[in-house]
């Protein structure tokens, strides 16, 4: 679905990402994880068309990304950024409505978005505008419209994008959005690709993770193959003990606090 080949990103004199390989395929959660400054939003950024690489090429279903029409290429693949700077007192059901923008002639439009609000808890807010919605509430609208952006019956497979969707979030809603992310890819066949930071979140609901270091590839495997100990340490400087959840069997890492005082 995805292949991204040598991706370097440069600033300046400054180097953000290192040559750097991924692939994604449909059904597949691929987390990116990282400590702060690894290049994980600046990845997904290039990935995503936003930034161009300063070396390297990202095809999407093996036609390179510059090569796509915009409007095409938005019914095949849709982002949700960590921030959001919308400032106009749209209502909520507005703002999910502009996910359906690559569909003008769609009869399906209000139901979809209907259908995807409910999906995120946010229905019963859908007359509500959005500028008075607490921060995880705005979070939850726009995890609504990328979802509406895709929901399009007669394109598959899907990419979607998703930048530390669960940073406003609580605990509840945490599960859910990274639930809904993880049902789209294994029910609709989605290739999803999420940034987290909470590794917790990663071994609970990942099928790979993919670890930067200093803009370069540290690792990457199976929640089980690269959830240790060692490769934790390795990359945040930080002893941990791993664990194993009693009802999946996936890591939990639980912080050494002894050894690291």
């Amino acid at each position: 679905m995805l292949c991204a080949k040598n991706i370097s990103y440069e600033i300046g004199t400054k180097k953000i990402l290192h040559n750097i390989h991924l692939d994604v395929v449909p059904g597949e959660v691929v987390a990116i994880c990282g400590p702060n400054g690894a290049g994980k939003s600046s990845l997904l950024k290039v990935i995503s068309g936003e930034l161009k690489p300063s070396a390297g090429t990202v095809h999407v279903r093996d036609i390179e990304l510059l090569q796509w029409d915009i409007k095409k290429l938005a019914t095949i693949r849709a982002v949700l950024h960590q921030e959001s700077f919308l400032s106009f007192p749209f209502l909520v059901e507005e703002v999910v409505h502009l996910g359906r923008y690559p569909y003008p002639k769609s009869t399906k439009n209000d139901v979809i978005v209907e259908e995807c609000l409910e999906k995120v808890g946010m229905q019963s807010y859908k007359k509500r505008t959005y500028t008075s919605l607490s921060g995880g509430e705005k979070q939850r609208v726009h995890l609504a419209r990328v979802l509406a952006q895709l929901e399009e019956e007669s394109v598959i497979p899907k990419l979607l994008m998703l930048d530390e969707p669960t940073s406003a979030l609580d605990l509840s809603h945490q599960e859910g959005t990274l639930h809904i992310a993880s049902q789209y890819a294994k029910n609709n066949n989605y290739a999803v690709i999420v940034v987290l930071h909470d590794l917790n979140l990663a071994a609970a609901w990942s099928d790979r993770i993919i670890f930067l270091k200093e803009g370069m590839l540290h690792t990457q495997g199976a929640p089980s193959q690269v959830l240790t100990p060692e490769i934790i340490s390795q990359i945040y400087n930080i002893k941990t003990r791993v664990l194993h959840h009693p009802d999946t069997n996936r890591p939990v890492i639980v912080v050494d606090r002894s050894s690291n005082t």
